[in-house]
């Protein structure tokens, strides 16, 4: 990011969060840094995907609407499908650019498809449009200028057979990963995105699921992207998957990696405001068609939202109990509860926000220390404990 992009930011943020806020960020930010290396394969590991054989085929389609790409970004995100462990792929870049120039540096293979749009559609429509060229039994979505580690085809795969052993059905199913984020050049990675398995609550709050997506065909080609969200249109894809009951699974390792520059949204968020004015609306279409009376706000973190409801118990019947932080000197000593028993953030200074804004975000737990929680009195059988930092926030006891 440039110095003059880092000032807008830092500017920008004290003027919607104040001064406090901003300090506060920029002591944990300088305090909580940790080093990050990119996970590498092992050359027996990599020879060994490479000659697993298959009984049964799965086809993946990875799906990339590019328009005036940087031909030697869009190289590189080409180059790193052309290099899956997993050879069960067709790579479907639908270009809306003014011409076809990019096609010019593309390898002879037949499992590239390279198709020129007409016209411009913008994002949704672009991969729409691109979507009806791609035969495989799954869609992976793909940035034009950003790129995916050897084995990440490997990897999904490796889910849907272990969902076939346990005879688990794949009709719905949505497969993602964690990522990171790279330079301009592609050599230098950091922010690792490790992410929760599937949280409906925290999804509720971002769209934590981002890259790299992948869904079973017949579900995405059913449900489009809209273009009425471009921004966010992924965001809006999940929250309509998650209504048709998909499966989600999470793959616990960095496949996608997220080129960083001044003109993405990745580098400089303010640049792609209307992204994040796109994800409340699909928050709000989500909540109507859910039968929720709720208002959507953005949280002092720009792609983090908040959500009130008018009546919490009336719309949330699945939630057994809410809680918020308890802190004690400065230091959180209560709250939500891992599978442990153990109290999540505990000991993090009130005002951080922690990994990922996570302190600050709502998400489902696995417990919470009652004596700070407001149960439902008319409700039995709920299963979700909710952690709320925006609800009964306690300061001593």
């Amino acid at each position: 990011m440039s110095i003059s992009n880092k000032l807008n930011k830092i500017n920008n943020y004290i003027k919607k969060n104040g001064i406090r806020y901003t300090a506060l960020a920029a002591v944990e930010k300088l305090t909580t840094k940790v080093p990050y290396e990119k996970r590498s394969i092992s050359q027996p590991v990599e020879m060994a995907q490479r000659e697993k054989t298959y009984s049964k085929p799965v086809k993946f389609s990875v799906v990339v609407p590019a328009y005036n790409t940087n031909p030697e970004h869009f190289l590189k995100m080409v180059e790193s499908v052309a290099e899956q462990t997993y050879s069960d792929w067709e790579l479907v870049i639908g270009d809306s650019s003014p011409t076809d120039a990019l096609k010019d540096g593309l390898k002879s293979d037949e499992r590239i498809k390279y198709v020129h749009l007409d016209v411009n559609g913008g994002i949704s429509e672009n991969t729409n449009e691109t979507m009806k060229h791609a035969t495989g039994d799954y869609i992976c979505l793909l940035d034009h200028d950003d790129f995916i580690e050897p084995d990440a085809l490997y990897r999904f795969r490796s889910v849907i057979d272990e969902m076939a052993e346990k005879n688990e059905s794949v009709d719905r199913l949505v497969i993602y990963s964690d990522e990171d984020k790279c330079d301009g050049d592609g050599k230098k990675y950091f922010a690792p995105h490790y992410k929760l398995d599937f949280n409906f609550d925290h999804l509720l709050s971002n769209n934590y699921i981002c890259h790299f997506l992948c869904m079973k065909a017949e579900l995405i080609k059913k449900l489009e992207l809209r273009s009425d969200y471009d921004g966010a249109q992924d965001y809006d894809l999940v929250l309509r998957a998650v209504l048709e009951e998909a499966k989600f699974v999470h793959v616990p390792m960095v496949l996608y990696h997220w080129r960083c520059h001044d003109d993405s949204t990745a580098s400089n968020p303010l640049s792609k405001m209307y992204a994040y004015e796109a994800g409340k609306r699909a928050l709000e279409d989500f909540g109507r068609k859910k039968n929720w009376t709720i208002t959507v706000s953005h949280s002092k973190h720009l792609g983090y939202y908040n959500i009130e409801y008018e009546d919490f118990w009336k719309d949330r019947t699945d939630v057994l109990a809410i809680t918020g932080p308890v802190y004690i000197n400065g230091k959180m000593v209560g709250g939500a509860l891992n599978s442990k028993g153990q109290i999540l953030y505990e000991g993090i200074p009130n005002g951080f926000s922690g990994y990922m804004h996570r302190v600050e975000m709502t998400r489902d737990v696995d417990g919470v220390i009652k004596e700070y929680a407001i149960f439902n009195p008319n409700k039995e059988g709920a299963f979700r404990y909710l952690y709320d930092p925006n609800y009964g926030s306690y300061t001593k006891l």
